[in-house]
């Protein structure tokens, strides 16, 4: 009879289930889950630290492609307008023109001879410069109340060696080669004047505008 009885409860219990079996079996469950849940981890952790192939490289071994291909362009557009002007206005003229400007007679001013008087400066009259009476002088004046000796024309446009006196005028050194007017009137003379010079006439845009130039390099960069 007890044995019976033994045999029922282990029947029960196989039928119910064993309380103790099924804890560890839910353990088992959850402790996959987790393991589970970091392998998942781990799998993001080494996805994040792939080394790319460039990390390493060095300049000499880096891959390199060509970019920015539309400035690139544009540049070697500059470049050959550039060599082509350059061409054309030392072709003509020689490069000593760009540093010395030439008196009436050719001289080079701040050359052999005229040493001492790098500065062209025109003579003036009747509030007009005049561009073919053109001198070297060792500094510029600064007042009107000095004058200058001038070269004087004849009718049949020839120079003679005879002179006149003709009054000065305010002026600064420009480029370090034409004696400038501080007046308005008389500068503009000198500006249409350098206009048609070719070989200083880009020199002389620059200086005039090397505000605009210097804003745009900064820009640039």
């Amino acid at each position: 009879r007890a044995q019976q009885q033994r045999a029922l409860r282990s029947q029960s219990g196989d039928a119910h289930g064993d309380p103790t079996n099924a804890s560890g079996a839910t353990g088992a469950t959850g402790a996959g889950g987790s393991d589970s849940e970091e392998d998942s981890f781990r799998d993001d952790d080494s996805a994040s630290d792939v080394v790319s192939p460039w990390d390493d490289a060095m300049p000499e071994t880096i891959h390199r492609k060509c970019t920015n291909i539309v400035w690139l362009l544009g540049f070697l557009a500059a470049a050959v307008s550039l060599r082509t002007y350059t061409r054309e206005t030392f072709g003509v003229e020689p490069l000593v023109n760009i540093f010395h400007m030439r008196n009436f007679d050719g001289t080079y001013c701040g050359m052999r001879g005229t040493w001492n008087k790098p500065f062209l400066f025109f003579c003036q009259h009747d509030g007009k410069l005049d561009f073919t009476r053109t001198i070297c002088r060792s500094t510029c004046p600064n007042a009107s109340d000095t004058w200058t000796t001038c070269l004087t024309r004849q009718a049949n446009a020839s120079w003679i060696r005879d002179t006149h006196e003709e009054q000065d005028y305010p002026s600064r050194p420009f480029m370090a080669m034409v004696c400038e007017p501080d007046s308005p009137a008389l500068a503009k003379q000198i500006a249409r004047w350098t206009d048609h010079q070719s070989p200083i006439s880009f020199v002389a845009s620059v200086v005039r505008n090397w505000q605009v130039i210097a804003c745009a390099a900064t820009v640039s960069f």
